[in-house]
Order: C-alpha cells, then structure tokens, then sequence
C-alpha cells in the first residue's frame, strides 16, 4: 500500500497535487451515477493496490483488468482501471479477492466515454468464472513469458507488473540491471535505441552521474548523515563510494540511474534522473 503524504515543495508542486485530487473527485462524481453493471474481468499482473492523498478521509483501492467482458459481448482488452473507496482496513479484502490472473465477475459501475480511458467503481466480486473460455486462455496467455533477444545488449523479458522489459548487461566491468519501459503499443524500440546511446558511451554516463549525485547530495550527506565519529567528506570520496547498479530507459528518452550508496546513506538507494537530451536534471535518496 501507498500513502502519498510528501509535502510538497514549492507553489507549483502544490498545485499539481491539488489538480491531481481535483481530478479524483471529478472521476469519482461521474463513477457514481455511471449504470450498474456485471462484468466478467482478468486481474492484471499488479493485482489491487490501495492509496491515499494526504488530508483525505478515505484510501482508495485501484486495479487494473488486463481483459473484461460486458454481458455477452465480446472480450474487450483495452485497460479497465476499477476503483473504490473506502477506510485502510476495509479495502484489504477486497485486494485479497482481486489477485493476479483471476478470472472474476465482479458487480461495478461501468464508465466508458469516447475518448477516454474506461473506469469503474467496483462493489463486490460476484465469484469465480472458469466457464469463459476466452477470459480463461487470456489470463493463462499473460502469464507466458515474454523475452525480447538483442544482438547487441542481451536478453530481456517482460515484467507485466511494471510494464518494462529487465536484463543484465555488463557496464563497466560488472553486470547491472537495465529495465527497458515499453510504450504504449508494448514496444520497447524506442527504450532500447536509447539503452544503446547510453551503453556507447559508458565512461562518460558513469562520470556524469556519479559527479551529479555529489553535487547535488554531499551537502546532505554532511549535514544529516555523518556517523559521529565520521569526517565530513570531500567531493572526490563521495563520487569513489558510489556505484551505479542498474538503469531504467522510458519510450521518451528518459532515463533513471540507481546506484548503490557505499555506506554513505546507510544502505539507501540513490536515484538520478535525467534525459538523453537534457542531461541530469534531479538526484535524491531512495528506498
């Protein structure tokens, strides 16, 4: 489960936030006039998950369907995203029924407006259904494994939960993580196009990086995170400390680097973010 408590940091990020519950509302408003239905649904991959903004009463549950069938009609497998709010307690039964790969009819109040992505406010799980062949096969079929092989960076296989394509490839002189996102047709041409620029110039992204993270951490590693029998450190010992342990390239050319801490920050992961054609943008603690 997620709370999304941070504060924010500054008069933009607070209206973004606002906009963000604003729009919740909003959805939510036209979930519950919407016509109640029954629907036959295959959980997706990352089940149910439950998730609250900070000042609301309420945690709302969200869960993915992979395939849905309204009635009799044929299967749709445009993503249906089904909702419902409730207290952190109440919610977790209803995120234990809705495990992954499950075949369910379930009773909701179906919103599905042209142009828009189909919601529905879900009530209750009417039960199991092993009877429809083709929700069936599907939820088998999306449990198959999906590896994409490159000539020159290795094999990759898809993690349905986080839509992206992971491997290992060597940088440097070890193996790190490279999580290939896929976009919205599920192709990774364009992640993996961008893994190759990063790959062709390893040193330079290495040292790029590291220095980043330095510039933008090693105040608050002095300042906060210093044992106490520790010297403050100098630039050059917080670069030679950290490692980077795997990358994330998205379908736009963004790109995630994590890297291990060295002790610095106790064990926690550190993250710098950035793009293929704007460079580093933003580095933090993570984990």
């Amino acid at each position: 489960m997620m709370s999304i408590n941070a504060t924010p940091k500054a008069g933009l990020a607070e209206d973004s936030l606002g906009e963000a519950v604003q729009r919740s509302e909003q959805l939510y408003d036209r979930l519950l006039i919407a016509p109640e239905v029954e629907l036959t649904v295959v959980v997706g991959p990352s089940g149910a998950s439950s998730a609250t903004f900070r000042g609301q009463p309420f945690w709302t549950l969200s869960c993915a369907v992979e395939g849905w069938r309204l009635g009799a009609l044929p299967v749709d497998r445009r993503i249906l995203m089904i909702r419902r709010r409730g207290q952190r307690e109440e919610l977790v039964a209803f995120r234990e029924q809705l495990t992954p790969y499950s075949v369910l009819r379930i009773r909701a109040r179906l919103l599905d407006e042209p142009g828009s992505d189909p919601q529905a406010l879900f009530e209750e799980v009417l039960g199991e259904e092993a009877l429809d062949a083709e929700l069936t096969s599907l939820a088998r079929e999306l449990q198959l494994p999906v590896v994409y092989e490159d000539v020159a960076l290795g094999s990759f296989e898809l993690d349905r939960r986080l839509n992206w394509f992971s491997g290992s490839v060597r940088w440097g002189t070890s193996s790190i993580g490279l999580n290939l996102v896929a976009d919205e047709h599920g192709q990774i041409t364009n992640s993996l196009g961008g893994a190759r620029q990063l790959w062709a110039n390893q040193l330079v992204w290495t040292e790029k990086v590291r220095d980043f993270a330095a510039s933008r951490l090693l105040d608050l590693k002095n300042g906060s995170w210093l044992d106490d029998d520790e010297a403050p450190l100098a630039a050059s010992d917080f670069v030679r400390k950290v490692s980077i342990q795997s990358v994330v390239v998205d379908a736009d050319g963004a790109c995630e680097f994590w890297l291990d801490d060295g002790a610095l920050f106790w064990g926690h992961s550190i993250v710098v973010r950035g793009s293929l054609s704007e460079g580093l943008v933003d580095a933090e603690i993570a984990g």
